[in-house]
């Protein structure tokens, strides 16, 4: 039971960490001051074969959904399946979060975390390879909400 809820926290560590890599890869200046009220979310599109999206939103539901409920910097999250035309990305993953201190803070506890534990546990090992060959691309983006704009939803 323990080795299983580490497995799942790697990997959901694995999916923050993807996400959570965009901040550093940013070049271009921020269109909305840092100071302004609002929350940031986190849009990560996965490329996934479109024969196998049923079975990884299964395999998400039982290894990320409880890790990211003890994950106090994520307010929210959802899960999204593209429904119409073509497209190489097919599942969206959508996280919110206060600022982007919440996004960074996030990223330095748990980076590296999931490649240490795959080198000495076979079951987390195991479950990285398996989440490997469901995604074998992925498209991060971090998006501003501004609280003056913000018309439905929970507001702080």
């Amino acid at each position: 039971m323990k080795v299983r809820r580490l497995t799942r926290m790697l990997l959901l560590v694995f999916v923050l960490m993807l996400s959570m890599g965009a901040p550093a890869q940013q070049q271009a200046a921020p269109v909305a001051p840092l100071d302004q009220p609002g929350h940031i979310f986190t849009v990560t599109m996965l490329k996934i074969e479109p024969s196998r999206v049923s079975e990884f939103l299964d395999f998400w539901q039982k290894e990320f959904v409880p890790l990211e409920k003890n994950i106090p910097e994520i307010l929210s999250s959802k899960i999204l399946q593209h429904r119409w035309g073509p497209s190489d990305y097919m599942v969206f993953v959508i996280h919110e979060y206060k600022d982007l201190a919440s996004i960074e803070k996030a990223q330095k506890q748990q980076e590296g975390a999931i490649q240490r534990a795959s080198a000495t546990d076979p079951q987390a090992a195991e479950a990285f390879k398996k989440f490997q060959t469901f995604v074998p691309g992925h498209v991060d983006y971090i998006l501003f909400a501004p609280d003056r704009v913000r018309k439905y939803g929970t507001q702080e």
